[in-house]
């Protein structure tokens, strides 16, 4: 099954898909602003990403990735479904049942953590 491309979405007009500002990249990701803004150049250098002038004017940047940058993530996903297949091959159902509760248990701290560091507080572990 394969994921719907950039040129398959035209229909969303309100902000394109595949494009999110900065800040909010660096927000989901957990990671500075000033991390984000490097490994953007280079991701534009490498003609996966187009940056440019967020609609709020101002210093917002909004970042839009290309058919080239789409390309690369559905790679990714791909190897990384299949990695994860490999390594969940030798448990049986009941291990996989169970595998699935404690990493659901385990994503609900970490997003609870996250979001008392979206409150302002520092991120602890």
């Amino acid at each position: 099954m394969s994921r719907p491309g950039p040129a398959q979405h035209a229909e969303q007009v309100e902000r394109a898909p595949y494009q999110l500002t900065t800040r909010e990249i660096a927000r989901r990701t957990l990671v500075t602003a000033g991390a984000i803004s490097q490994r953007l150049a280079r991701a534009e250098r490498a003609g996966l990403v187009v940056r440019s002038a967020g609609q709020g004017g101002g210093r917002s940047v909004t970042v839009t990735l290309t058919e080239a940058g789409h390309a690369v993530v559905e790679r990714t996903v791909d190897a990384v479904l299949g990695r994860e297949a490999q390594l969940v091959d030798g448990l049986s159902e009941a291990d996989r049942t169970a595998l699935a509760g404690l990493l659901d248990r385990l994503l609900s701290e970490v997003a609870g953590r996250v979001r008392t560091a979206a409150d302002g507080s520092r991120l602890t572990w």
